[in-house]
């Protein structure tokens, strides 16, 4: 196995582990809503920030999710297209998307970088229950730099494609 395998396999594995923080989180927050509810409807005594909470959750998910999607080809792109496609000309495609996808999600990348060093240089926090929001600023930086490192990757070697009833278990 070559290098470049070796580390495109590991950043499989950590993409499926954030996954499965993002599906234990899908599964804190249908806890935390269920709870809010019922002590709004049953007790009539909402419980504070549990909105607050749920947004920072989703918005953690879709970055936990986002390589993972990408590796199980499961991310929104023209099937149409891209199915019909063959060969070199693929090849070409996903080079392509590979290349600009690595550049727009970098940049991205970058401004969360900004965006984190203010954070945390200026104790920002949330509105309702003062988080401070740097962490959740680490955690979305930490996972769009492995999603570009998945792109810039991917340029290399083609991800594998994936069908409909496809397991990767």
């Amino acid at each position: 196995m070559t290098t470049l395998n070796r580390i495109n396999e590991t950043l499989k594995i950590v993409s499926r582990w954030f996954g499965w923080v993002g599906a234990l989180l899908i599964l804190a927050m249908t806890a935390l809503i269920s709870y809010d509810v019922f002590l709004r409807y049953a007790l009539h005594d909402p419980m504070l920030g549990a909105h607050e909470m749920v947004e920072y959750m989703l918005l953690l998910c879709f970055y936990l999710f986002l390589t993972d999607c990408w590796n199980a080809s499961t991310h929104v792109r023209m099937g149409i297209v891209y199915e019909k496609m063959t060969g070199g000309v693929k090849k070409a495609a996903d080079f392509f998307i590979g290349v600009t996808g690595a550049l727009l999600f970098g940049v991205m990348a970058l401004k969360l970088w900004e965006e984190l060093l203010y954070a945390f240089e200026a104790d920002q926090v949330s509105s309702e229950l003062l988080l401070p929001i740097w962490p959740f600023k680490l955690i979305a930086l930490l996972c769009m730099t492995l999603f570009v490192a998945q792109l810039a990757m991917s340029t290399v070697i083609a991800p594998a494609p994936k069908k409909h009833g496809d397991h990767d278990d």
